[in-house]
């Protein structure tokens, strides 16, 4: 079974780039999966139905070689085998062999990703804890830990550093490396955003890019740094809610355009557009959770500027 395919199908079906004949495909194996697990029978709910059917997709996209001891609850292995290898119906078979599109190869490397409106909760094999934001790519080498602890970040991740004075812990984010001993913090690093954020929660971490140090930041403070610039400022934080993604709650103090619609994005799946450009120019204040439907956030925000919008597919257009 070419399961390099089936993974492409379900990463372009869960980021919600995939054609209506793609999610057909999806839909209908899991259907079929839902008849042959009687212990899922019972979920009637479609909110429960929509969950189980993303945890499920989500499984089988990063069911790969990487240690078990990523997951903080790992899927039983046996289940995500039989997602895998046995629970696969005809329609996505008939796919599978008339795709023949190249994968991209990670020779040497662990790749975790997340979809759209997915966190994960990983422990790595140095018990460091991350939290990875939607739609981010965390790549860790397989020797993870042997002689160094380094791993690559696109997208938005919260660090909980197991401290090990012998082997600093690297991220490399773009142009710039963090290093730290032992620490908690956050890095949003989006390639859609001008900037790279990264906040302290507690501990020292130092902040270097292509060509010297910029700065060495402690627990409540903030860099921001441009990344076509190689400028960068620093803040203090007065909040923890850089990291509240992790419960659900992405707060915006002063957002662009760009990174509100980023987090709808996020959040939602959709893509937020607007040609009014009071509406593109606009700082927003705004609480995006994700215990709100798209239809309640989008009332709300589009009272607090006193706008409509539309839906046109997967775009939000406001006017």
């Amino acid at each position: 079974m070419k399961t390099a395919k089936l993974k492409k199908l379900f990463r372009r079906y869960l980021r919600g780039r995939a054609s209506k004949a793609e999610k057909y495909v999806v839909d209908r194996w899991y259907e079929s999966l839902i008849e042959d697990a009687g212990s899922l029978r019972q979920a009637n709910d479609p909110q429960r139905i929509q969950f189980l059917k993303q945890r499920i997709i989500g499984r089988v996209v990063n069911d790969d070689d990487s240690p078990r001891i990523w997951y903080r609850r790992p899927w039983p292995r046996m289940a995500a085998a039989a997602v895998v290898l046995c629970c696969i119906s005809w329609p996505l078979a008939i796919y599978l062999q008339n795709d023949s599109s190249s994968t991209r190869s990670q020779s040497g490397y662990h790749v975790m990703l997340t979809g759209v409106n997915q966190l994960k909760r990983l422990t790595l094999p140095d018990s460091t804890e991350i939290f990875l934001n939607a739609n981010s790519v965390l790549e860790m080498p397989k020797d993870f830990g042997q002689k160094e602890r380094v791993v690559r970040l696109s997208g938005e991740a919260y660090f909980d550093v197991e401290p090990d004075n012998l082997r600093p812990f690297r991220i490399l984010v773009d142009s710039l490396e963090i290093k730290v001993l032992g620490t908690s913090f956050n890095v949003n690093a989006y390639k859609q955003l001008e900037y790279i954020n990264v906040s302290v929660s507690s501990g020292r971490i130092q902040l270097v890019d292509k060509h010297h140090a910029l700065a060495t930041l402690s627990a409540n403070e903030q860099l921001a740094y441009h990344k076509e610039t190689a400028q960068f400022e620093l803040h203090t934080l007065l909040s923890s809610n850089e990291s509240s993604w992790r419960n659900g709650v992405s707060v915006l103090r002063q957002a662009s355009f760009k990174e509100l619609a980023l987090v709808m994005y996020n959040s939602y799946g959709v893509n937020l557009e607007s040609v009014d450009e009071s509406v593109i120019h606009t700082l927003y204040n705004f609480t995006v959770r994700s215990t709100r439907t798209l239809e309640q956030t989008m009332a709300q925000l589009t009272e607090m500027i006193q706008k409509k919008y539309r839906k046109e597919g997967e775009r939000i257009i406001i006017y």
